[in-house]
């Protein structure tokens, strides 16, 4: 009888200890029905398994070590509290298709300098950004029509907001203490930002009153930069920085919209190089090409950023397709002393479209942020680019690898 019983609690015991239907141990995540409830390894640069629909509430909670997160494209939802106080948080994307950023997602993720949201996000929850100081421009996605208390609040270096023609209420505190609010970019009329509902302007969001509103007062229409070139509208207040940094080269024309060429793009990498070097780019004054005597694409070459089509041709006027753009891209950062992994496939769905020498600076840009796609998870690396696009890439590298 006792035998019995002994193998009867041996067996509750054991069934005890078996994972709960629909749960799966990935390694160190806890994932539950696509849901990844929890994080427990120790690895500070985090890449979520393939299939995760969801980041569950508090999965990453106090991980004040975690550096970087790499979330993949089967993320839909992430849930409240997911990231709070991942003080060392300073690379995460946010893939095509996540609608809400939870409440409280990345408080005080304060080694977060940029955030890129989808166009699927529609909601921002209460205090999804809040202390994270180390913010200096955020983009809220066309589609959102509510900024919630806190959502920024006490980002005390954010210089910079884009806010798009569909928000019709600022809630309380939204941008508390945000002391380096200097321009506020808002993508419909002046008529249409001063009927916004906007809460305690007075106090918790006198920094966003107290800035300089630029309104896009032409609808649609394309918008000025500082150095008088033409830019879309959803692009102008980025492509402004970019052209303020020092990133726009001379040679792309007055209209921004229109498709770069790869000499163009030439002529942008080397700039890009320079401004995150601090050094000017070096040149041996040979041509390696028979089709263009441009001193920049020249100057590009010796540097390694580009090369030729063949037959000694560099097609300067050809446009540039986006993995040609990864791959000189990544030729920059490893100029820089940066290294691509190499990589055999991606994770778009359209894989086999992309050119077996660009996988690796597809995947590693596209991991870091830099370049993305063009939604449905497809990258489109034949598809070409337009100046506008190239300089908010550029943009992108310079703020993250720098």
């Amino acid at each position: 009888m006792k035998k019995t019983l002994s193998l009867l609690l041996a067996l509750v015991l054991c069934l005890g200890l078996l994972p709960a239907a629909g749960a799966v141990t990935a390694g160190d995540f806890d994932i539950h029905d696509g849901v990844l409830r929890g994080y427990y390894g120790w690895e500070n640069d985090v890449t979520i398994p393939d299939g995760v629909v969801s980041i569950g509430e508090d999965a990453f909670l106090n991980r004040n070590t975690l550096t970087s997160v790499v979330i993949p494209s089967s993320v839909t939802g992430i849930r409240r509290r997911a990231f709070w106080n991942c003080t060392s948080l300073n690379k995460v994307n946010i893939p095509y298709g996540v609608a809400e950023i939870g409440f409280e997602t990345f408080y005080n993720c304060a080694s977060l300098t940029s955030i890129d949201m989808p166009s699927t996000v529609t909601q921002i929850w209460p205090g999804a950004f809040s202390y994270c100081t180390g913010l200096t421009s955020v983009a809220i996605p066309t589609g959102v029509t509510i900024i919630e208390r806190n959502s920024f609040a006490h980002c005390t270096n954010l210089a910079s907001v884009e806010i798009p023609a569909t928000v019709t209420s600022i809630e309380a505190d939204a941008f508390r203490d945000c002391p380096k609010l200097m321009n506020v970019y808002f993508g419909g009329s002046r008529d249409q930002w001063n009927a916004i509902n906007i809460d305690n302007i007075g106090a918790g969001n006198r920094f966003a009153m107290d800035a300089v509103i630029h309104c896009d007062e032409d609808g649609p229409g394309p918008g000025t930069l500082p150095n008088g070139a033409l830019s879309s509208n959803w692009a102008k207040a980025r492509t402004t920085v970019a052209v303020e940094t020092g990133l726009a080269p001379a040679g792309l024309g007055g209209d921004y919209r229109m498709n770069i060429t790869r000499a163009q793009f030439a002529a942008v990498t080397v700039k890009l190089y320079e401004a995150m070097s601090g050094r000017k780019a070096e040149t041996t004054g040979e041509n390696a090409f028979i089709d263009t005597n441009d001193p920049v694409v020249l100057q590009a070459a010796d540097m390694g950023f580009v090369s030729g089509v063949g037959g000694g041709k560099f097609s300067p006027e050809a446009l540039i397709t986006r993995e040609q753009a990864a791959v000189m891209l990544s030729a920059v950062y490893t100029r820089l002393g940066g290294s691509v992994p190499a990589v055999e496939a991606t994770a778009f769905a359209d894989n086999g479209s992309v050119a077996s020498w660009a996988k690796s600076a597809v995947a590693f840009m596209n991991g870091k942020g830099v370049v993305t796609g063009v939604g449905n998870n497809r990258f489109d690396p034949k598809g070409s680019a337009s100046i506008e696009q190239a300089l908010l890439i550029s943009l992108k590298m310079y703020e993250t690898l720098k």
